[in-house]
């Protein structure tokens, strides 16, 4: 599900700063659910907008926008999330990142 040529790009190759954008990635795109879940619930639509914008940008440097990038968009637009589209949203992302947790080095050298 993931495609790594866009952060291969964005950092040039340069593998330590992609395994640093994986590991921030992977620490911080949890928190962004819950919030995101949590703004859902509340109803607080600003901050519906602003945590779906910063999943946009974090997901799309995994080439998830294709997946989720509707959603997202939608989230932001209408400042309201539906039941489906937080499902979906929390279902690719738990998927790239089950992929990247699983990257080793050798993997991300190679990435084309």
């Amino acid at each position: 599900m993931t495609d790594l040529r866009f952060l291969q790009e964005q950092t040039r190759h340069n593998t330590a700063f992609m395994e640093e954008m994986i590991r921030t990635f992977l620490q911080q795109a949890p928190k962004d659910l819950k919030a995101l879940e949590k703004a859902a619930a509340s109803g607080n639509g600003e901050q519906l907008y602003k945590i779906a914008h910063t999943l946009s940008t974090s997901t799309g440097f995994f080439g998830l926008a294709e997946h989720i990038g509707p959603e997202l968009r939608a989230i932001q637009q209408t400042r309201k999330a539906e039941p489906a589209q937080l499902q979906k949203i929390k279902r690719v992302i738990g998927q790239a990142m089950e992929e990247l947790s699983q990257l080793t080095p050798s993997a991300l050298s190679s990435v084309s």
